[in-house]
């Protein structure tokens, strides 16, 4: 095929190549922040999931499959030609919100130095934006919500040449596509259903990750692990719909793993890499207090020498079921505090008080796990009154850690607009962070947002009484 054609290639002659020639080589690439590089702190594991799930279920011949995080290379590496290198028919790139630029430029790399690659774009934001996301042209295909279950589907209807023009692929939901006027459609809403206990461990991808066996940093970077973390989802989805969070955006159905199926993984983590340090990155990891208690007592029999972090909910209130937690490896649980003022708490519907933090913040202190709690300003209806009645609050329950955030309005969070995005921020998502590296937890930190109540002089204020308060009496960040 001539460089010219490559380079007018369109989607339909990209679908044919593959009918004709087969599906045999995908790269997988999770980009890099260029303003905040995370330095593998964020471990790719829809990617992982992904990759382990087809070469799973893969059944049109052998499939090669290679994952390229580009958080775990240095900053001039060369994908150009480590996308020349992998020679992928299909390439899928994701992305959340602040990474949306560098996802579309490592799209029109693809596109440059691959042209007849199928591509595709997942992840958070894709989901919550498709148009955005698609105007570009740099990707052929958006997949809203789970990705598992859809790319299997969309490619093998390729490989089965069942999908034999562009126009098929409107028979398939869960998808993000541009017509030939260049309007954007998405395709319906796509639920999966194949029970997670029959999806591969979605750390067996780890055998994809390119170049090198990456040394990846969770949990906020607060707490440090002795051996490389394994990042394991037990469940998807939340039951709770808090105003700033997205999450049922790309989850609106809850699933979860067995007990049995989430252990199984802890195992195999420790007998082939060694791991000894895990996170739990559910959304709410004790929701369901009677799967949490029985997956404690399973880590308890299995008497591994491990330690593990998670995320959880201030209102679920069981002293024995932390001190199950704790004897099975739990050292620490984050909480979504966020303010000690009750007004900003009803806005944003947390459905907790302060006094349930207090006694969680306790009963978890006492059975020997670290609290740590998340905290926000900058909140719709909050005031500098609201972090003045925070700070006292700290004050008098002294949790182990925190980690202080500016309220962001990312996209699919219900209050989105409640708080104003100034200029020149405006569309500029690689300046949309919420906090800075905790190693430097006064700054820099950029006048991003404001409120009706609130300048971004007085939420930076705010945020940094919280943290003054948390060190003055030897808290940590």
């Amino acid at each position: 095929m001539s460089e010219l054609m490559l380079t007018e290639m369109n989607l339909s002659g990209r679908l044919e190549r593959l009918r004709k020639n087969g599906i045999h080589r995908i790269l997988m690439i999770n980009p890099q922040s260029e303003t905040h590089p995370e330095q593998a702190s964020r471990f790719p594991i829809g990617l992982f999931s992904i990759a382990s799930f087809l070469s799973k279920n893969w059944n049109w011949g052998g499939l090669d499959v290679s994952i390229l995080d580009l958080q775990t290379q240095p900053t001039d590496f060369n994908i150009e030609q480590a996308v020349v290198d992998a020679n992928p028919d299909v390439v899928m790139t994701t992305g959340i919100t602040p990474y949306f630029p560098y996802m579309q430029r490592v799209g029109s790399i693809v596109r440059r130095v691959k042209p007849e690659a199928l591509t595709f774009t997942g992840g958070f934001h894709t989901t919550v934006r498709p148009d955005e996301t698609m105007s570009t042209g740099n990707f052929d295909i958006g997949v809203i919500g789970e990705g598992e279950e859809k790319v299997l589907e969309v490619l093998s209807a390729i490989a089965s040449q069942g999908l034999d023009s562009p126009e098929k692929l409107f028979d398939h939901k869960g998808l993000a596509l541009k017509k030939e006027s260049e309007e954007t459609v998405t395709t319906g809403l796509s639920i999966p259903t194949i029970p997670l206990d029959q999806y591969p461990y979605a750390s067996e991808g780890l055998q994809f990750l390119i170049g090198q066996e990456a040394g990846y940093r969770v949990f906020g970077d607060t707490k440090k692990f002795n051996t490389q973390p394994g990042t394991i989802v037990t469940s998807r989805g939340c039951a709770y719909n808090c105003a700033n969070c997205g999450s049922k955006q790309m989850f609106p159905k809850i699933r979860s793993r067995s007990p049995q199926n989430v252990v199984g993984e802890v195992r195999y983590l420790y007998d082939k890499y060694g791991t000894r340090n895990f996170y739990f990155a559910d959304d709410t990891i004790n929701q369901d207090r009677k799967r949490l208690a029985e997956i404690s007592r399973l880590l308890i029999e299995q008497g591994l020498p491990i330690e593990w972090v998670g995320m959880a909910r201030t209102n679920i209130l069981d002293a024995s079921l932390y001190q199950l937690a704790a004897k099975s490896g739990c050292v620490e649980l984050a909480f979504g505090v966020e303010s000690a003022d009750p007004a900003v708490l009803e806005r944003l519907g947390k459905r907790s008080d302060m006094d349930n933090v207090t006694a969680i913040n306790q009963q978890t202190k006492d059975v020997g796990i670290s609290s740590k709690f998340y905290l926000m300003t900058g909140n719709p209806g909050e005031t500098p009154r609201s972090s003045e009645m925070t700070a006292e609050y700290l004050q008098q329950t002294h949790p182990d850690k925190i980690r202080v955030s500016k309220a962001i309005p990312y996209p699919g969070a219900p209050f989105l607009n409640d708080i104003e995005v100034l200029p020149p921020y405006d569309q500029h998502y690689e300046d949309w962070w919420a906090f800075p590296p905790p190693s430097n937890p006064f700054g820099p930190m950029l006048n991003l947002t404001k409120t009706s109540l609130m300048s971004p002089e007085e939420i930076e204020a705010a945020r940094q009484l919280l943290i003054k308060t948390h060190l003055s009496y030897g808290g940590k960040v």
